[in-house]
């Protein structure tokens, strides 16, 4: 994945994505895009730097196969702008541009869900930690599992759904610059956000409101 090419989303997917929402356009029906945390053809290098990664830096890969990318500035930017695409995909055949958090949230289990285990929980790419030191002086605590209790871990708890919420949010907000009415909904998957410690860490209630969304899917 080129993470500086405008645009984003290739002449392909633009060109496909433009004749399906012209064709459900001309049905009335109206049309949401959604993007998730993956790229199947994701850098996992730390250079790279868009990876989320275990306390042991191990990237989390995952059998779709694809990288969970992180929030990170780098992972920010590349992101920003794939949302911008589609808005303009949508903008061009008529429709008011829609789009979706697609289960924009951290990784939910130190294991890939079939037999691979990573270190530990991903929150531990270097511009999350350097985050973190910088904002509580101290390290981050090592999340061994998703079934830990938030208690425990009072600042890891305030830090970490701040940060999808920064990063949803910047997303709106940019988009927004070019296409004011674009609407934006979240997808959050209660499956996997079962135990307390998830849906402490992938839910941003400051950001993730009524005023913001104009949906939100469970």
């Amino acid at each position: 994945t080129d993470l500086i090419a405008t645009p984003r989303l290739n002449l392909a997917a633009r060109d496909w994505s433009a004749a399906y929402y012209a064709a459900l356009g001309g049905y009335g029906i109206d049309v949401a895009a959604a993007f998730s945390m993956e790229l199947q053809h994701g850098d996992p290098s730390p250079e790279a730097g868009i990876a989320q990664m275990g306390p042991a830096g191990d990237p989390i890969l995952l059998p779709t196969p694809a990288l969970q990318t992180n929030f990170s500035s780098v992972s920010l930017a590349f992101w920003k702008q794939v949302y911008a695409d589609m808005a303009a995909v949508q903008a061009s055949v008529g429709l008011t541009p829609y789009l979706q958090f697609g289960e924009v949230q951290w990784w939910y289990f130190a294991n890939d869900g079939l037999g691979t285990n990573y270190s530990g929980m991903p929150y531990y790419d270097a511009w999350n930690q350097s985050q973190f030191q910088s904002q509580y002086g101290h390290a981050m605590a090592v999340i061994p599992q998703h079934t830990v209790d938030p208690a425990g871990y009072p600042d890891e708890v305030a830090y970490l759904p701040a940060v999808i919420g920064n990063f949803t949010t910047a997303i709106m907000d940019y988009v927004r610059e070019s296409y004011p009415s674009c609407r934006f909904e979240v997808l959050y998957p209660t499956d996997v956000n079962q135990t307390a410690w998830n849906r402490a860490v992938n839910y941003p209630q400051a950001a993730w409101t009524p005023t913001a969304l104009t949906c939100l899917k469970t």
